[in-house]
Order: structure tokens, then C-alpha cells, then sequence
């Protein structure tokens, strides 16, 4: 186990103190007198019927040590020369299951760590194998295949409609291959869906995968509590940028909000005071490449 998941392991502190090499027995570590007067004995160890022990410590990846102890009970006599040995035969073979032990938790961390990221974004992501598998999907990425307007879930894979459908699958199979690639997946003018297909970077024995992010034109905007912090806007403020962002007209905006025209472009005034920007599609410009896209 990992020194510090037993910071009152009395026989695990005088070993990191003393450091003895290789295989030790508690009697080299500590007088049975003391041992048995001790908090560590009395509170853990005695309601266990723990007495003796033979064990190592040893250091592992970064500032961790490993500790690995084998224990008897007052019926047992004290670990000698032989255990010591016996110990230290298959001790290399326990410090390298260990350090596997570590380095898969590791992974296994990064990769949830990857994912997270993933669910993060106000982008749709989905993480497919090179036959388009679907391995994981965001939140937003599960509600685009639901829509199923031009990506679906079909058996298990993503599969895009017919007029893309070959494209689709090169382009999975090129970046399962380590390159890269985009398309359209609509043929919609001024609200085209466009996918981006990258190599995933996992560990080096994962099986390939692709990483597809998708941008939907009418799908994804601005958060507006992203605006606020990001310029200092008031409510008012952020949804009429956020909406010049989309390409909506101050006319359009003053009916979506119930107010009249000249309160959105007194709130634009506002807002590209704010910003630094002198015109529309400059403040729209910013939104859209600010990380108020990304929620």
C-alpha cells in the first residue's frame, strides 16, 4: 500500500525514519516492550491480535512509497531469517505489480479527467473507434444524435445520413490512422453542421479512437453569465450580444425581447463600450471566439 494512506502505522514511521534495506522484521524496528506499551499496539494492533511482522518500504513513481507488511498473532512465533528470505524472493515481483497497480490508476485518472473535459464543453463531442463505436458521448453530443438529423446511433455506431455517409467513414478511418480531417454534414445554407474528426491521444496500447466535435450553427450560443463576467455586462447587455453573435438584427433582437429597437441599440452601445469594439460584427466577432462559447 501507499506510505501515506498509514500515517499511524508506528512500524511504518521507524521504518521510514531508520530506512532500513530490503526485508525487515518488527523486532528490528522496535523493542516488543515498546511496542506493546504503545498507542499503535493498544488502540489498533491488540483488537486485531497483531504482534509480529516482516515487511518492506520502498520508494515508487514521484514522492509515493510503496509498503507492503505481513503479520502474525501472539500465537505465532516472531519472523525470522527464513520469511526475511522467502519475502525478498518475491518482493521484486510485489513492487512491480504495484507500480503497474499505479500507473493504471493514472490512466485511469487522465482519461476521466479527458472526459470531463469533454462534458464541459458547449461543444457536442463524441469519442468513437475507427469503425465509428461510439466510446463516449457529452451530454451535448447525446442530444445531437438524438435529434438524429444528421448524425444517428445505428446498432452501436454513429453512422451520418446518405448523401455524407461515404465521407463519414473515410474520414473515421483516416483519423483512426492518425489524420486528421472536417466535412459538412448538411447541405443547409447559413446553418450548416460541421464536424471536426481528430486522432484521440490516448495510452499507447489503447486502441485507436477519433475524437469529433461538431459545431451546429443554430445550436450553439453564447452563455450569457459567460458574457457578464467576461465584460462586465449587465443581464440586458449580454443577451443582445450574444444575439449579434448569431447574426440576429437589432429589429429581430428588440422582438425576441419584448423591448423596442432603440433599447437593444442602447444596449449595444453599452456592450461595445464595454468590449473595446467600434462595430457589430466586431463585437460579434469577439463572442464568438471568446470562451463564452464553451458555456
Amino acid at each position: 500500500m501507499d506510505g501515506a494512506l498509514a500515517p499511524n502505522d508506528l512500524w511504518v514511521e521507524r521504518a521510514m525514519a531508520l530506512k532500513p534495506s530490503g526485508v525487515f522484521v518488527s523486532q528490528q524496528l522496535l523493542e516488543r516492550s515498546d511496542y506493546v506499551r504503545s498507542g499503535f499496539y493498544q488502540d489498533w494492533n491488540r483488537p486485531l491480535g497483531i504482534l509480529h511482522m516482516v515487511g518492506s518500504v520502498f520508494p515508487m513513481a514521484g514522492e509515493r512509497t510503496g509498503v507492503i507488511g505481513i503479520h502474525r498473532g501472539h500465537a505465532g512465533a516472531e519472523f525470522g531469517a527464513a520469511e526475511r528470505r522467502r519475502l525478498a524472493h518475491v518482493l521484486p515481483h510485489l513492487q512491480r505489480a504495484l507500480r503497474v497497480r499505479s500507473q493504471l490508476a493514472g490512466a485511469a485518472n487522465a482519461r476521466t479527467a479527458e472526459l470531463a473535459a469533454l462534458d464541459r464543453l458547449r461543444t457536442p463531442a463524441l469519442l468513437l473507434d475507427g469503425a465509428g463505436r461510439l466510446l463516449h458521448a457529452s451530454a451535448l453530443g447525446e442530444a445531437h444524435l438524438r435529434r438524429g438529423t444528421d448524425l444517428s446511433l445505428c446498432a452501436g455506431r454513429v453512422v451520418a445520413g446518405p448523401a455524407f455517409a461515404s465521407l463519414w467513414r473515410h474520414l473515421l478511418e483516416q483519423a483512426a490512422r492518425g489524420i486528421g480531417g472536417a466535412m459538412r454534414l448538411n447541405d443547409m445554407p447559413g446553418a450548416a453542421v460541421t464536424a471536426l474528426l481528430t486522432p484521440w491521444r490516448g495510452a499507447p496500447d489503447a486502441t485507436p479512437a477519433v475524437l469529433v466535435l461538431l459545431r451546429d450553427a443554430l445550436q450553439q450560443k453564447a452563455s450569457i453569465e459567460v458574457l457578464r463576467q467576461l465584460f462586465g455586462l449587465t443581464p440586458s447587455e449580454a443577451r443582445v450580444a450574444a444575439a449579434i453573435a448569431e447574426g440576429v438584427a437589432p429589429e429581430e433582437i428588440a422582438e425576441r425581447l419584448g423591448v423596442s429597437t432603440g433599447t437593444v441599440r442602447s444596449h449595444l452601445k453599452q456592450a461595445l463600450g464595454k468590449t473595446g469594439t467600434h462595430r457589430q460584427n466586431e463585437l460579434a466577432a469577439l463572442v464568438n471566439h471568446s470562451v463564452a462559447m464553451l458555456g
